[in-house]
């Protein structure tokens, strides 16, 4: 474009054609996808950690309430007295049973902590990542959205020459450099890959303790019914029941109120998102528009250089005119 004697003119129309360029490029389909980006980033930033740390909390907790039924066999007979001669008996039978059901929660809780271990790394990861990504990402994005609108805004300001002569068009180059995004897009890339083992190793976890808070209740209460010969008291030691047992009881209640399906939800979520990014998305608008935009830019500064030329002021490096800008 050659520079014209309206340089109020001259600008507006390199104005509406940079606007332009923003729709023709995609620039504007990108702004969406980095959206998508930014949520994942702050998924990923809160994590599922707090929930699962409580859940092992829980199980910890009953952990040690069946531990200290077994270290303190006189908490183990029911109420009412009906089991006081054979009192000693009946508690070495209940702590054998409680044994085996100690076993069964030390391998979850166990599973529980290996689970939680496995998530921390990737999550850690994937957050870091997802932030240096999201910051030369938001950059780039950044300079690029700004200059239709720098241009623009010098568009409604310039009536003559005198109004460009203070024009930084080395400054709007700078704007369309995009190789800021080539490190942080190719490291989006390989993400998802660290996200299947995880929500295998969650699903198995929560499908473990889905299995435990089910059958544990039952499991409490075969644990303190009276072995034969004395069966036949069963009923009458559970209408008693001590407190030990109802300890463990309501401890087991307390992990079935833990409801983790929305963190595999969210794992999951996050997987098909980072398995559905294309790069190409988001890099080639935002190179089609800064090469777009480049020509325009080129443009200016022809017309800058005139309006200078007019003015009588000499162009400076950087400050806009032909073939006195700085490479970058």
């Amino acid at each position: 474009m050659m520079p014209t004697a309206d340089p109020a003119a001259a600008v507006k129309e390199i104005a509406n054609k940079i606007e332009e360029k923003v729709k023709e490029s995609g620039l504007d389909g990108c702004e969406q996808f980095v959206g998508t980006l930014d949520t994942i980033k702050g998924k990923a930033k809160a994590g599922p950690g707090d929930l699962m740390d409580k859940v092992k909390g829980a199980i910890d907790d009953l952990k040690g309430k069946v531990k200290a039924a077994m270290d303190d066999p006189g908490s183990l007979a029911p109420g009412g007295g009906g089991l006081a001669a054979c009192a000693s008996w009946y508690a070495s039978a209940v702590i054998d049973k409680l044994k085996a059901l100690m076993k069964e929660i030390e391998a979850l809780f166990d599973k529980l902590v290996e689970v939680i271990k496995n998530m921390a790394g990737p999550f850690k990861s994937l957050g870091e990542t997802m932030e240096n990504a999201m910051d030369g990402i938001n950059k780039t994005m950044s300079g690029l959205t700004a200059l239709p609108k720098k241009v623009t805004e010098l568009s409604n300001k310039v009536k003559g020459p005198e109004d460009l002569t203070n024009v930084d068009t080395g400054g709007m180059k700078k704007d369309l450099d995009t190789s800021g995004v080539d490190g942080p897009l190719s490291s989006l890339e390989g993400l998802k890959d660290s996200m299947g083992p995880m929500i295998d190793d969650v699903k198995k976890g929560i499908d473990s303790l889905s299995g435990f808070v089910t059958d544990a209740p039952q499991r409490i209460k075969e644990s303190f019914q009276v072995p034969t010969p004395l069966c036949c008291m069963t009923s009458c030691a559970m209408s008693n029941a001590p407190p030990a047992m109802m300890t463990m009881m309501e401890q087991v209640e307390q992990l079935r109120s833990f409801d983790l399906d929305p963190v595999v939800k969210l794992l999951q979520e996050m997987h098909d998102k980072l398995a559905n990014i294309d790069v190409a998305m988001v890099k080639d608008p935002m190179k089609k528009f800064s090469e777009m935009a480049g020509e325009q830019v080129d443009a200016l500064d022809k017309v800058v250089s005139a309006a200078k030329m007019a003015a009588g002021i000499p162009d400076m490096p950087g400050k806009g005119g032909c073939g006195c800008l700085p490479k970058k």
